[in-house]
């Protein structure tokens, strides 16, 4: 799961929208400045995000841009294609600013199992594919989290990492901290 951060100035601040895997397009100057992709439309010039999976079951982002266009950092997007890192700032046009994050919130799923066993750190018990969990944002590590066993939030913090434990924490990074 990733996150853009976009300026609202009628909220007074910042709005975050979650990205799902696939294409957003990005139109400076226009409201809004990025929106979900059709299927099957190709306009030409115009910037993409484009989200997916890599065979790891990882997900990577990519900005493609025409010559001249959008800049990732400050620097143009060279040969028109950019893989997006965490907290990179993308200036759309004249005082168009967003933020890219690759911050992930920790959420109960079904275990969905691996090529080796698995077993929670905090009870060492053996998670079972489609047994509740949640996956560390931090450190990757899965933890049970069911009625029975609610190791992820057992303590306040991951069994393996600081990361807090709290399902309803929010995201902890903020373009305010991108100057700071």
């Amino acid at each position: 799961m990733a996150f853009l951060w976009f300026e609202a100035p009628s909220l007074g601040g910042w709005a975050v929208a979650r990205l799902a895997l696939g294409s957003y397009v990005i139109t400076p100057g226009s409201q809004p400045l990025v929106r979900r992709a059709r299927a099957g439309t190709h306009a030409s010039f115009q910037a993409r995000l484009v989200g997916s999976r890599t065979p790891t079951g990882a997900e990577r982002w990519a900005l493609c841009s025409p010559p001249h266009g959008i800049r990732v950092n400050g620097d143009p997007v060279c040969l028109g294609l950019r893989v997006l890192e965490d907290h990179d700032e993308i200036q759309a046009g004249p005082g168009e600013r967003l933020f890219f994050s690759a911050e992930r919130l920790a959420e109960i799923v079904a275990f969905p199992g691996g090529p080796r066993p698995v077993h929670c750190p905090r009870c060492h018990q053996l998670i079972e594919p489609g047994h509740l969990a949640v996956q560390c944002p931090g450190c990757q590590t899965w933890h049970h989290q069911s009625d029975q066993l609610p190791c992820w939030s057992y303590d306040a913090r991951c069994a393996l990492c600081p990361q807090p434990t709290a399902l309803d924490a929010g995201l902890s990074w903020t373009p305010e901290q991108a100057h700071a």
